[in-house]
């Protein structure tokens, strides 16, 4: 019985781990939208349509000021949450 445990862990422990290869166009773009905003961002890419954007920041004054690149607005009480919560 443990042998047979002990082949099949290490079965499980030999699966060739996927490595995704970035697609040249979305670094690219990440490349681009990280020049824009200033920040660090991510593409990625669901497996088979659509996808998402990550926009990173340091802060809230970094939140704020992405916000209002982004929305091409001034930040406002009324709009969003003073603080963002942790």
């Amino acid at each position: 019985m443990r042998a047979t445990e002990r082949l099949a862990a290490q079965g499980a422990s030999r699966r060739p781990e996927r490595i995704r290869q970035p697609v040249p166009n979305v670094v690219q773009l990440e490349e681009a939208l990280c020049r824009a905003l200033g920040t660090r961002t991510e593409i990625r890419l669901a497996r088979r349509k659509g996808g998402k954007i990550v926009i990173h920041f340091a802060d809230h004054d970094d939140f704020e000021r992405l916000y209002e690149l982004i929305t091409e607005s001034k930040t406002t009480d009324t709009e969003y949450p003073q603080r963002i919560p942790a």
